[in-house]
C-alpha cells in the first residue's frame, strides 16, 4: 500500500522567522499557526498562503483518495511526538 501513496513534505514553514529567532511567528510578528483562517491578510503571510493552495489542489485532484493532511510541529508546551489531523 505504501507504494501508491504520495507524501508532501514541508520540512520547515517558518523559515524567516527561525532565521531571526522566531520559533512561533514570522517576520510580520504574528503566529503563524493561527493565520489559517484569517484570508483577507494572506497576503502577509505567503507561506501559509501556499500551504492551503497545496491542500486544496491536492484535494481538487485526489478527491476521496485523499486520506489526510498531518500537521507535525514543536510546540512550547507539549513534548514527545504529537499529530493534528481532520476532526472527522
Amino acid at each position: 500500500m505504501i507504494n501508491r501513496a504520495i507524501f508532501k513534505i514541508i520540512p520547515m514553514l517558518n523559515i524567516d522567522g527561525v532565521i531571526f529567532g522566531n520559533f512561533r511567528t514570522g517576520l510580520v510578528g504574528k503566529d503563524l499557526n493561527r493565520c489559517f483562517k484569517e484570508h483577507d491578510d494572506l497576503n502577509l503571510y505567503p507561506e501559509i498562503k501556499y500551504v492551503i493552495e497545496l491542500a486544496s489542489d491536492l484535494k481538487k485532484t485526489f478527491n476521496d483518495n485523499m486520506i489526510g493532511f498531518y500537521d507535525f510541529h514543536g510546540h512550547s508546551q507539549k513534548r514527545n511526538v504529537f499529530c493534528y489531523g481532520p476532526q472527522y
